[in-house]
């Protein structure tokens, strides 16, 4: 017969077995349409600066 002991750790040895089963996520395929124009982004001297557009995974 299984001790609580025991059926604790098989229990912990199942889950972590099972939370390293599935592999990486996908990489996923976006579209994305930026527009800028002149002046979007003056810099100190009232010239254009380049502009970054950062896209996050939440």
């Amino acid at each position: 017969m299984i001790d609580r002991r025991e059926f604790i750790v098989a229990l912990g040895a199942t889950g972590l077995l099972a939370a390293c089963q599935s592999g990486p996520p996908k990489p996923s395929v976006i579209s994305v349409n930026v527009t800028g124009g002149a002046g979007m982004n003056p810099g100190p001297g009232g010239g254009d600066r380049p502009v970054t557009v950062l896209v996050m995974r939440l």
